[in-house]
Parts: structure tokens; C-alpha cells; sequence
């Protein structure tokens, strides 16, 4: 620029910018403009391709993303989420989620399914555990697990979790389990499959031709149950703290008092109270032992 020479110690260029700035400031402060900022240079960098391998590579992983982590699509559009990407790999542009739900997550399933189908083919035998459940937003589920060996160690893996919508009858869930082991070719290999006592299971699976085996943690709770249901001091006992445990999780001011409560008392950390799960025997122990504590 002028031809004067700085020397340079400790990596610091402090003498050359003061250079700048007094001998050269307009050449400096046009520099300065052309330079794009980060933002700007991160949109003008070329993409990958859509037949780049790299692309296909990245397309996979998110769809991997949402299954194994059960996250909604939805959040492949937002702010947070897109910067986090174009920072990690600014050629990388993140799939539509219209693209992921009918290509990318459809794509993996196949994936995931031929390959348990090769597990299972080189299994001889195989046993099921299936159940249904209602979840939180009221949807009904039903869910079939399969586990055989693979040389000398247990494998366990989901042979279908779908959504069950028509009435939950011996014959409508016989159907749905023998669809899904007619897909991955099990029903001659399976020898018996673990469900609880309700008797549209009991029976549909009896159906199928396969041998039923009582579920025992079901059995024992339901034993635990009745004896616990059979004292009525007992009984009165578990509805009232029960009662109470739901005041203190489910009502905002009695959470904040109870939280006082314990700060007064120099509780620390501050703890909830556990409300027992009817279908879990050992949370009614669970909620006893935490009521006491405090």
C-alpha cells in the first residue's frame, strides 16, 4: 500500500491496524464495507446439490433425529434450529418437513423394518409382549414387541406401535397382531406372547393359536391391590394423603405453600410429594415413604 515495513511480535497486528487507521483511513474503511458479515457470507455459500451424497447423508440423520428422539417436524422450521444447522454446516439446507414426512421418515422406516426382517429371518424362535394404553391427548395405541436370541444375548425389538381407533374387541386386535407378524413372517416362530389379564387380549391372542402367559407384574399388582383395597383403615388412609398430594402437584398456590413450608423449615432442596399410580403397586409405597420424609 505505502511500502513501509512493520515487524511483528507475539502474532499481534495492534501496530499495523494504528498504521491504518492514521496513514490509510479511507483505503481501511473501504475494506471494511466490502467485508460481508457472517450472516451474509453464510447465505451466499453454495449449497450442496440434490444429488450430493453429502446432502443425502445429512437428510438422513435429521429424519433419525426426529425418530429416535420423537420430536414433531414442525420443529425443523424454526429460527433456533435453522442457525444451529447453517453454523454446524453452512452448505447444508434443512429439508421442508413436508419433504422429511413423505420422504425422508418413510425412507428410514423401510430401512429400519428390512433390516429386523434379516434379525428375525436367522431367529428360529420368537415371543411377544403386546399391550394397549390410551395416551394423555386420549388416542388409543396398541403395541407389539418381539424378543429372540441373536447367538447367546436377548434382543428386544418394537415390531409395530400404531394408532387403534376401532372398538378394542378380541377379534379387531387379533387382526391387528397378525398383520404385523405377517409382515416380518413370525407367526410359525412364535411360542407364546406375555399380555395382561383383560379378557379381549387374553382371548385374541389365544386366537392367533398362540400360547398366552399371564403378565406376573400385573398379576402381582392386582394382588397387592385387593389386599391393600381389603383393610379399610388402609383405604381411607391412601385417599386422604392421596387427596393431599394432588393439592400440593396439581394446584399452583398449594405447590407454592408447600414449598414455604419446607423453606421454613430448612428443607433443602425443596422436594413434591409422589401421587401414586394404581397400576404401579410399589408407588403407593413410593407415595407413603416421600409423605413421611416430610
Amino acid at each position: 500500500m505505502c511500502g513501509k515495513e512493520y515487524k511483528i511480535t507475539n502474532s499481534s497486528t495492534s501496530n499495523l491496524l494504528r498504521h491504518l487507521r492514521n496513514k490509510h483511513e479511507g483505503r481501511l474503511r473501504s475494506c471494511m464495507k466490502e467485508q460481508p458479515k457472517i450472516d451474509e457470507f453464510l447465505n451466499k455459500t453454495k449449497k450442496y446439490s440434490n444429488s450430493s451424497q453429502r446432502r443425502a447423508q445429512l437428510d438422513r440423520q435429521v429424519a433419525v433425529f426426529l425418530a429416535k428422539d420423537m420430536r414433531p417436524a414442525h420443529m425443523l422450521e424454526g429460527d433456533g434450529f435453522l442457525k444451529l444447522v447453517q453454523a454446524l454446516d453452512p452448505k447444508y439446507q434443512v429439508p421442508s418437513r413436508r419433504k422429511i414426512a413423505r420422504t425422508n421418515l418413510p425412507k428410514l422406516e423401510k430401512e429400519v423394518k428390512d433390516n429386523l426382517k434379516k434379525d428375525l429371518d436367522a431367529a428360529k424362535f420368537g415371543a411377544l409382549t403386546t399391550d394397549l394404553w390410551t395416551s394423555r391427548k386420549g388416542s388409543p395405541f396398541i403395541a407389539v414387541t418381539v424378543h429372540f436370541l441373536v447367538g447367546n444375548a436377548v434382543s428386544t425389538k418394537i415390531l409395530g406401535c400404531e394408532e387403534f381407533e376401532e372398538r378394542h374387541t378380541s377379534k379387531n386386535i387379533t387382526e391387528r397382531i397378525e398383520a404385523m407378524l405377517q409382515e416380518f413372517n413370525l407367526k410359525e416362530k412364535v411360542v407364546a406372547c406375555t399380555t395382561d389379564s383383560g379378557p379381549n387380549i387374553v382371548k385374541a391372542i389365544l386366537d392367533t393359536g398362540i400360547t398366552q402367559v399371564p403378565c406376573l407384574a400385573h398379576k402381582l399388582n392386582l394382588s397387592v391391590q385387593e389386599c391393600l383395597d381389603h383393610f379399610e383403615e388402609v383405604k381411607l388412609l391412601r385417599e386422604k394423603v392421596s387427596k393431599i398430594v394432588t393439592y400440593t402437584r396439581r394446584s399452583h398456590i398449594g405447590k407454592r405453600e408447600f414449598k414455604k413450608s419446607q423453606e421454613k423449615l430448612h428443607l433443602f432442596p425443596a422436594k413434591s410429594l409422589v401421587l401414586e399410580v394404581r397400576t404401579r403397586w410399589n408407588s403407593c409405597y413410593a407415595m407413603f415413604s416421600r409423605f413421611l420424609e416430610l
